[in-house]
């Protein structure tokens, strides 16, 4: 009998139940063309498992917005987009019309390989200015480098009660322009799992230039630079009231008005880390992050 998709199979005296197959990914090859990309996305979201694979040594250059706020149309569904080598896409510099570049609606999923994300502008408003994840939403990026992106908080990325996991990928020059997390924010009850990538010379006037980590969220940073990065407030480098944990990272020469390498609390944890030459001191509150010395 099948039933809601089921299949029960009686073998020798066993009832055995298998899942329905799931539908096989849809692969789309994407020309160097921004309306391509953005017609690719909508029949990714229309099919509702897809891969994009994009243009070598091309920029997908956005001058116009596909919504109100986002470059791109959102992704609703699960979509995985792949470039390089030399794959860009970024928001026009010239146009004076503020926009991010991806949004990850509820419940849906983004994995990006190989591609440069740049220019980005969520404006003072809105956060996550190359990407905004909401809800139960998950992102995942590899190789990705982030650059040039500006929003009121998570310049580069904002996890909004999500999940994103990042490796081998490069988060440069993003600002958040009102609040925190000049490159990466964190609000809600979000998981970021952080390898083997640099967080460097992003700006914030509130805590947090390189990454903010608010309560209720959880880092797992793993063998990661933070440095050159500044803050108007707390935590040059990295701002939490949060859980963090800094496994085989180096944090070194961000600043900040106080707490110029990492602003904790006491489920800030180091593990085989180094934290130096940091301005005004290394960590704050004193004493508070074990391992720590100012």
């Amino acid at each position: 009998m099948i039933s809601g998709g089921l299949v029960a199979v009686a073998f020798a005296g066993v009832v055995m139940v298998a899942a329905a197959p799931v539908a096989e990914a849809q692969t789309i090859i994407v020309p160097c063309s921004t309306p391509a990309l953005v017609s690719a996305i909508s029949a990714a979201n229309a099919s509702g498992n897809a891969t994009l694979r994009l243009s070598a040594n091309c920029t997908y250059n956005i001058t116009t917005p596909a919504t109100a706020i986002d470059g791109l149309p959102v992704i609703t569904r699960t979509t995985t987009i792949v470039g390089g080598p030399g794959t860009t896409i970024r928001r026009d510099p010239t146009v004076a019309t503020v926009f991010r570049i991806f949004e990850v609606a509820a419940g849906a999923r983004l994995n990006v390989a190989g591609i440069s994300i740049l220019n980005g502008d969520a404006g003072a408003a809105s956060s996550g200015g190359g990407i905004l994840t909401n809800t139960n939403s998950i992102l995942a990026l590899d190789r990705v480098t982030m650059s040039g992106n500006t929003a009121s908080a998570g310049g580069a990325v904002a996890v909004v009660a999500g999940r994103a996991t990042i490796s081998r990928s490069a988060f440069t020059a993003n600002s958040a322009i009102n609040f925190a997390g000049g490159a990466i924010f964190l609000i809600g009850p979000s998981f970021l799992d952080l390898a083997t990538s640099r967080v460097n010379a992003n700006i914030a006037p509130g805590d947090g230039g390189g990454l903010n980590v608010q309560p209720g969220a959880t880092a797992n940073i793993t063998r990661t630079t933070f440095s050159t990065n500044r803050s108007g407030g707390a935590g040059g480098g990295i701002a939490g009231l949060g859980r963090i944990t800094l496994t085989r990272t180096l944090v070194e020469r961000n600043q900040a008005t106080v707490g110029g390498g990492i602003a904790g609390n006491s489920r800030t944890t180091l593990i085989k880390s180094i934290i130096r030459g940091n301005t005004p001191d290394n960590c704050a509150p004193l004493n508070t992050i074990p391992g720590c010395v100012n």
